[in-house]
């Protein structure tokens, strides 16, 4: 998230595969990341990170509105943080704080949520 949130893409993609190898990736999956980072950059990583996450059994709907805040899909991220709040994830504690939210904190949306969820405004 550090090296995302600085900028520095190849340090973060750097991580990620390192991450992916600790939870035993086969080296076909680091292969087929690598080749999407070399034509796509960080994003195209971060949306492939995504379509893993949303087609998992039980998706954690709070990290996916991270990583779409995170690429830019403010409407797709409001609604996995409807989904996370449905779905009682105790990470809506955190909303107003986490990073990765940023870039919706303009969004009166965001604000509403906030106020939905019974947060008292920072």
């Amino acid at each position: 998230r550090i090296y995302e949130e600085q900028g520095k893409d190849s340090e973060a993609f750097e991580y990620f595969i390192k991450m992916r190898m600790l939870q035993n990736a086969e080296n076909r999956e680091v292969a087929r990341l690598t080749g999407v980072y070399e034509k796509g950059g960080w994003k195209a990583v971060q949306l492939e990170a995504i379509k893993e996450a949303e087609a998992a059994p039980n998706p954690r709907h709070f990290l996916l509105a991270c990583q779409y805040a995170m690429t830019g899909n403010k409407d797709k991220a409001l609604a996995s943080l409807e989904r996370a709040y449905q779905d009682r994830s105790f990470m809506i504690a955190v909303i107003q704080v986490e990073p990765q939210l940023d870039s919706l904190r303009e969004d009166p949306r965001f604000a509403a949520f906030v106020e939905k969820v019974g947060l008292p405004p920072i």
